[in-house]
């Protein structure tokens, strides 16, 4: 290169090192900081930095352990950003059993709390949860005046989420931990939350269960997004699936949804609605529930016909304020 007169610069021989790790020459990778030396450059702490990820991806902590003291010796400081890169190094590569003696070496400067956050988003979309809640709990849980701890823990979870890598064992884990520690004591409802947002219903309905179990409460509207997806996949069993759901957790299956979220994916135009009514039944819905949800959801749709039809089908209990609103909503619609 310098016969060409091309510039040999620090990137390049960051590059070379780059280059030996991945073809795992560690022996030359190490040789390259000689090479610099001659060429009257002075290796900095991004050079030592890559030298270290070459050999936490190896887990050769003998390795990495001289190279820190090298840098001791020669008055390179290594800040947060190179040990943070050989602590992810080191859990993506399966070495997780070595992270902690760099997470110790990690200082609380000004801006730690969002480089932290970054590495823990890196870590668990890498699959290495364990290692980012030792992260996390590096970082300082901010309180208020009187020593109370502010709920902490909601971008974790939302990433674990997010990622789509994690099971909804190893999430309420994550929500249970937090919760015993009072770092957050709405952890499984943020993540109800989230799988909700994020259309995650498999998610969704367990941690629902999860939350009655643990003494929470659970509502009707919970259920709604979960309803709608079936709705968008066409998916009737798992619809019939989530009302039986929605039941055996003793939540309460509304007027509103029956009309909004369930008959719109089951009712079908000029067709025999018993066997919806019998699957609905099969479900657990209550005859009512489902007549009433029914007659709304035709008036709403304009259907008056369908709807007397259903109102001579089977004799119930109709909600009157209601139905009545829906009737003269549908005549001025005429």
């Amino acid at each position: 290169m310098k016969e060409k007169e091309l510039p040999v610069n620090e990137y390049v021989f960051n590059s070379l090192i780059i280059g030996h790790a991945r073809s795992n020459d560690m022996e030359s990778a190490h040789g390259v900081l000689g090479v610099m030396k001659t060429s009257g450059l002075t290796p900095s702490a991004e050079t030592y930095m890559n030298l270290m990820v070459g050999y936490a991806e190896k887990g050769d902590m003998e390795s990495l352990e001289k190279v820190v003291k090298e840098c001791e010796s020669s008055d390179i400081s290594l800040q947060n950003r190179e040990y943070m890169e050989v602590i992810y190094a080191l859990a993506s590569k399966g070495h997780s059993q070595h992270v902690s003696v760099f997470i110790e070496k990690l200082e609380k400067v000004f801006g730690y709390q969002q480089d932290a956050m970054n590495l823990i988003y890196r870590l668990i979309n890498a699959g290495c949860d364990e290692v980012a809640y030792q992260m996390f709990e590096t970082m300082p849980v901010p309180q208020n005046h009187e020593g109370e701890i502010a709920p902490v823990g909601t971008f974790f979870l939302r990433q674990l989420i997010r990622s789509g890598l994690y099971s909804v064992v190893t999430i309420v884990q994550y929500c249970q931990k937090m919760k015993r520690e009072g770092l957050n004591l709405y952890a499984m409802e943020r993540c109800l939350q989230f799988a909700l947002s994020m259309g995650r219903p498999e998610l969704a309905l367990p941690l629902m269960r999860v939350i009655v179990e643990d003494g929470g409460t659970v509502r009707s509207h919970y259920f709604w997004p979960v309803f709608v997806q079936c709705s968008n996949e066409g998916d009737k069993e798992k619809l019939y699936r989530t009302v039986s759901e929605m039941l055996a957790l003793e939540v309460p299956v509304s007027l509103e949804t029956c009309r909004e979220y369930i008959m719109p994916s089951l009712l079908e135009k000029d067709k025999d609605e018993e066997p919806v009514i019998l699957r609905l039944k099969e479900s657990g819905l209550s005859v009512g529930s489902i007549i009433n949800g029914s007659v709304a959801y035709y008036l709403g749709d304009n259907d008056i016909v369908s709807a007397a039809h259903l109102c001579k089908y089977l004799t119930v209990y109709f909600n009157a304020k209601y139905i009545r609103h829906l009737i003269f909503k549908s005549k001025e619609q005429e």
